[in-house]
Parts: structure tokens; sequence; C-alpha cells
């Protein structure tokens, strides 16, 4: 699982740039819920849950990419679809689609829910958002349930459709560990539409006398993991982008190979029973060696022709 996430609700857009020790980063996305319908002698239709998307994506650190949230669709005597949300470059990335408003009742029919936001996104996980619920005949005097949006694993449950002066229930949420929310409840004789809850969820339509509820913004999530950048460390990241899987070299090490020296250790002849990675700063005349690190074994080494028997560590600033 990511280590860090970031949650983007406000609806419109907003630039994200890729923080440094990023790599690829799980973007999951909800659209807009759809407003609900309004009533008029009819009960009027809730609004459909918004769709889910999720991907995971390769960046590049410092690089921007834009952050589009779906404004949820208004409700009252002109509804409105919910908005598409979005992650994106130059290209689409991720996306989901929006629920679809509830249509208004009239003196002699009931309005139809909406349509739940349907899996034409982008994205490699997709699921549907909930249809809003409707009267079921006409002279159902109260409005129906706003949908559900999708989550993770499901999709969005259906409102529930009103029955004569009774409302019709909000459609459940999606399920999930990142789950969708349920769907506003539909408008009975004494009662306003309640708008969806965020992300995504539909607006309850409006009974015949009064207001139907709003759409739900929708919502983006971003996780990622981000890994500490070592400076001064060549090599420290594989060509796969997995960070520190492997290191060529540091300062004062040649390449880690057994037996290389550097500049300074340019009279060292290879040191035998040494394993990679010494690091030391002999004297000019080798008479005695400062410090010396990753030793196993004593050898032979260019001391004036003198065989080396024992290595004595000697600690000299």
């Amino acid at each position: 699982m990511p280590n860090l996430t970031e949650t983007f609700n406000a609806g419109g857009a907003t630039s994200w740039v890729v923080p440094d020790g990023v790599y690829e980063v799980t973007v999951n996305v909800w659209g807009g819920g759809g407003g609900g319908g309004t009533g008029t002698g009819n009960g009027g239709g809730g609004g459909g849950g918004s769709a889910f998307s999720r991907s995971v994506i390769t960046v590049t650190a410092g690089a921007s990419h834009q952050v589009t949230v779906g404004a949820g669709g208004a409700g009252g005597s002109t509804p409105a679809n919910g908005g598409l949300s979005s992650f994106s470059v130059s290209t689409t990335l991720v996306s989901a689609n929006g629920g679809t408003k509830g249509a208004n009742g009239s003196a002699t029919n009931h309005g139809a829910g909406g349509a739940g936001g349907t899996t034409g996104g982008t994205g490699t996980t997709k699921f549907a958002g909930g249809a809003g619920g409707g009267p079921t005949t006409n002279l159902n005097a109260a409005g129906g349930g706003g949908g559900g949006s999708a989550g993770l694993t499901s999709a969005g449950g259906t409102g529930g459709d009103a029955a004569g002066a009774t409302e019709g229930a909000g459609g459940t949420a999606g399920t999930g560990t990142l789950p969708g929310a349920a769907g506003g409840l539909g408008g009975g004789a004494a009662a306003e539409g309640v708008a969806g809850t965020v992300p995504g969820g539909g607006g309850g339509g409006a009974s015949a006398t009064l207001a139907s509820g709003a759409g739900a913004a929708g919502r983006i999530v971003l996780g990622y993991f981000q890994y500490t950048v070592i400076n001064g460390v060549t090599g420290g990241v594989s060509t796969a982008g997995a960070p520190m899987q492997r290191i060529a070299d540091f300062a004062g090490v040649s390449a880690g190979v057994s037996g290389a020296v550097d500049a300074q250790m340019s009279r060292t002849l290879p040191i035998e029973g040494v394993t990679a990675g010494v690091s030391g700063v002999p004297d000019p005349a080798m008479g005695r060696v400062r410090t010396l690190t990753g030793i196993t074994g004593a050898g032979s080494g260019d001391g004036g022709g003198v065989t080396v028997k024992k290595i004595v560590m000697v600690m000299d600033d």
C-alpha cells in the first residue's frame, strides 16, 4: 500500500507536481453526481451516481500533472449532469464519468431517474455508478432517490423508486477500501430532495411541491511511496526506477572491485584477501596505512619489498 496520499475534493482544475523520490502514483478517480429532478404535480427522478476509475501511472519527479475534479450537478428546476473527473498531462491518463441528472416531473408525467456514470472513462479498474430512482407511476407526489457512486471493488447502488407520497431511498455506496458514497434521499410530501454525498453521490429527486437535491462533487485520491534521495551516490537508482536496488560506487571507492585503488593509492599493489570496497589514504612513502576498511585477511603489499604478516589498524588524523 502507498505510504502517502493526497486528496482533491473541490470541483475544478489544479496542478500537481511529482515530488522528489516518487516514481509511480496510484490514481483513484470519481466523477460528480447528477442533480435530482424537480417536481410539478408529479415527483422528479433522482440523479445518477458517479463511476470510479483507477490506474497506476509511472511518473517523473518535477513533472506537472493536471487534476480536474468534476463538479456535482445542480438540483432545482434546471438539474445538471455531474462533471467528468480526470488526471492528465498532455493526454488523459485516468478519468471517471459523472452521473446523469434526474428528469423533472410534470403535471401529467413523473420524472425518470438519471443514469449512473458509465465505465467509459480511462482506467485499469472501473465500476459504474448507480442509477437514480424515479416515481413508479404518474400521480406520485414524492421524488426518487439519488444513485450511489461506485467504489474500488463494486458499482454504486440504484436509488429507490418513490411510491405515492413515500420518497425513494438513496442508492448505497460502492464498496472497497476506497468506497463510493450514498445517493440523496428523494423528497417526500414535507421534505426536499437531499443532496448526494461526496464523492459523486446523486441528488434526490423533488416532490411535487419542494426542491430537489444537488449531486455531490467528485474526488481524486493520489497514493504513492516517496523514497529518500541520497545525494553524492553514483548509480544509486536502478534503470527500472526502484530506488537503491544496487549501488554502483561511492566516492573514494573505485567500482567496488577487490583490490581496486584510487589515485592516492597508486603505489599500492592489489592486496590479497581484501574484499570489495577498500577505502584508505596512505602516506606518500607507504610507511603506514592510516585507514583500511573491509579487510578480511592479511597479504602482501608494496611496502618496500616487505611481506605484511599482520595489519595493525592505526587511526591518524
